[in-house]
């Protein structure tokens, strides 16, 4: 089976554009061979780049440099993977039976994150022309009515004839294909295919390090580092071994060094700044548990069974997709996105009763592995293709 993936980022920036090298990396052992296409609108053209070599196309020959490619790579299948644009999606279905991929809650809200900036909680309004209201009142869309305009119409397409077109919809959570169903995507058309992670050859003696909590993600707002570190202050300075590594940088890190010295945590608070990807893997392992304290409805939350691969705990609260993975008493601590204060309790909890520490960790690595493994992905992913390419008669 020959998969033409079409993607908009060349550069990792973020979960899904590792997902995305990923899935060429590990296809091969499943049976699948894929071929990336990073494809971006210019505003009247879309640039395609494709081995390392960049072509700018017409809109209206979108569809033949497409098809151009999967003749090439004999490919019998097209799947979308991050790509907002009506145009690309539009050639893609003309050409091949298409799948697509939905990684965030970009396409279920004209905010993009489901997540009200001034009440700071997630957003619980379907998606509407009540969103415009509610984004000029929370501050978390555009107040310009065009682009408001543009992004509402590009997010109905998505939901509506787009959604008609493609094959399959494939998502990472039940929150995701739930707000896909609000905002309008037939429900057949939707298959739950969890992310997963690599395995690894051995799990690292539970509580290597017992003073080693561990953040790693973007420093924005919404992932809650800041509730973080102020509900663990009273902790981090009671126990003078104990340390809470912040791997990852971004817009919040100048507030986040802020509140380190208003807390008086030097020292006990480390940034790591940006890490490749090996040397984040490296820091989760290294941990004791690790914090997920995101505060707006992630998608997924990859970290998370990355930790949990490795036989770590993590403590995070229940919005969006976590709940997928991060599953109170058995592979963590779930809590509500408002008990802020019980990431403190949860960590000290964690610290004081060695045998939940160690029930939690193996029972991380199990799940981890069964669930999340690349076979169970893999198998799931595989079966969604093949049932398009049956029903399409390819």
């Amino acid at each position: 089976m020959n998969v033409l993936l079409v993607h908009n980022s060349v550069d990792v920036k973020g979960g899904d554009d590792v997902y995305v090298r990923q899935l060429a990396e590990y296809g091969g052992q499943y049976g699948i061979r894929f071929s990336t296409v990073y494809a971006v609108e210019t505003g009247g053209g879309i640039d395609f780049t494709f081995e390392n070599k960049t072509i700018a196309v017409h809109e209206t020959e979108a569809a033949q440099y497409v098809r151009h490619l999967t003749d090439r790579l004999s490919s019998n299948l097209i799947n979308i993977q991050t790509n907002y644009s009506v145009d690309i999606a539009s050639a893609c279905i003309d050409v091949l039976p298409s799948v697509k991929t939905t990684h965030a809650t970009d396409l279920v809200c004209p905010g993009q994150l489901k997540f009200l900036r001034k009440s700071g909680v997630p957003c619980e309004v379907s998606y509407s022309w009540k969103c415009y209201v509610s984004g000029l009142r929370q501050g978390c869309c555009t107040r310009h009515p065009l682009r408001f305009a543009k992004m509402y119409q590009n997010i109905k397409a998505e939901n509506g004839y787009l959604a008609q077109s493609y094959r399959a919809v494939v998502v990472m959570s039940d929150y995701i294909r739930d707000q896909s169903i609000q905002a309008g995507t037939p429900t057949a058309r939707l298959n739950v295919v969890p992310y997963f992670t690599p395995l690894v050859d051995h799990l690292p003696p539970a509580g290597d390090d017992k003073y080693h909590i561990v953040f790693a993600g973007r420093l924005a707002e919404i992932k809650g580092a800041h509730v973080m570190i102020r509900v663990m202050a009273p902790l981090l300075r009671q126990k003078s071994e104990l340390v809470l590594d912040i791997v990852g940088d971004g817009p919040q890190r100048s507030q986040l060094n802020a509140i380190v010295q208003d807390e008086g945590l030097d020292g006990r608070v480390i940034f790591h700044g940006w890490q490749d990807r090996e040397q984040t893997l490296a820091s989760i392992e290294s941990a004791y548990l690790v914090v997920f304290p995101s505060i707006y409805p992630e998608a997924f939350g990859i970290v998370g069974i990355e930790a949990m691969m490795r036989g770590k705990p993590v403590i995070g609260f229940d919005v969006g997709g976590v709940r997928t993975w991060l599953r109170s008493g058995e592979t963590g601590i779930l809590l509500q996105s408002s008990e802020h204060e019980k990431i403190r309790e949860s960590v000290l909890q964690l610290l004081e009763d060695s045998d939940l520490y160690r029930r939690l960790s193996t029972n991380a690595a199990r799940v981890a592995r069964h669930e999340f493994s690349p076979d169970s992905h893999f198998t799931g992913l595989r079966n969604v293709y093949e049932k398009c390419l049956v029903a399409s008669g390819a």
